[in-house]
């Protein structure tokens, strides 16, 4: 992943490239909320020849340990479309617990869907006593 941003920011986007080629496969984001929560949220997009591969969970993790790390956040959340099996899998094998479901929330091409929520902790990753 390479920074596209620096200095006292509350969004940090990131491209993702392929290791051994160094080809653009998509992004991951963080937008921090108010400091006083120490939350943010993430959301990732990858070319589709690049689902399946192992590639979104990478990210997710590294995005995950410069949040708590870096930026020493207490709270990351996401979110996805319930039908988003994919994306599903990346987000619980990151760690994340799915807290709730919103109701016909996300625009999609076929109509409107529910959307999980999902979150993860800093005392989740043992980042903060």
């Amino acid at each position: 992943m390479e920074k596209n941003n620096s200095g006292n920011n509350t969004n940090f986007t990131f491209k993702i490239e392929q290791a051994e080629s160094e080809d653009f496969i998509g992004l991951v984001a963080l937008n921090l909320g108010m400091p006083k929560f120490r939350i943010a949220e993430v959301w990732y997009k990858l070319h589709s020849n690049f689902w399946g591969k192992g590639y979104a969970t990478e990210c997710l993790n590294r995005i995950l340990e410069f949040g708590f790390g870096e930026l020493g956040l207490h709270r990351i959340e996401a979110g996805c479309a319930v039908e988003n099996l994919g994306s599903i899998r990346v987000l619980e094998k990151a760690g994340m617990t799915r807290e709730g479901r919103k109701r016909k929330v996300l625009p999609l091409k076929d109509g409107w869907s529910d959307n999980f929520h999902y979150a993860i902790l800093a005392t989740d990753l043992n980042n903060e006593e």
